[in-house]
């Protein structure tokens, strides 16, 4: 079963702050940090109207997720220094050819 909520898939471009969505894109960059309770691993996700970060608080990475990988991730976007994010996601990885 996927992880993802039915919800419709939205262009990055149209998503809106405070409000749950489905989004799909590729992983262009993934990095790890700290904060001062958790680790955090971050990727950026581009579709061809936008981009939005994915926050994994309490991960520094997770298998099969690596730069150029598809992604379909659902959840509350928020905002971060302006950057629109969704934390610890709920997602599915889409291996190239299917």
């Amino acid at each position: 079963a996927p992880h993802y909520d039915p919800l419709e898939v939205r262009d990055i471009s149209n998503i809106v702050w405070r409000r749950k969505s489905t989004i799909e894109g590729t992983i262009t960059s993934i990095t790890s940090s700290s904060s001062e309770s958790a680790p955090i691993m971050t990727a950026e996700v581009w579709d061809q109207t936008g981009g939005i970060l994915l926050q994994f608080i309490g991960r520094r990475s997770i298998g099969g997720m690596t730069v150029g990988t598809e992604i379909k991730a659902s959840g509350m976007v928020a905002d971060e220094n302006g950057m629109l994010v969704i934390r610890n996601p709920k997602f599915e990885l889409r291996i190239k050819g299917e």
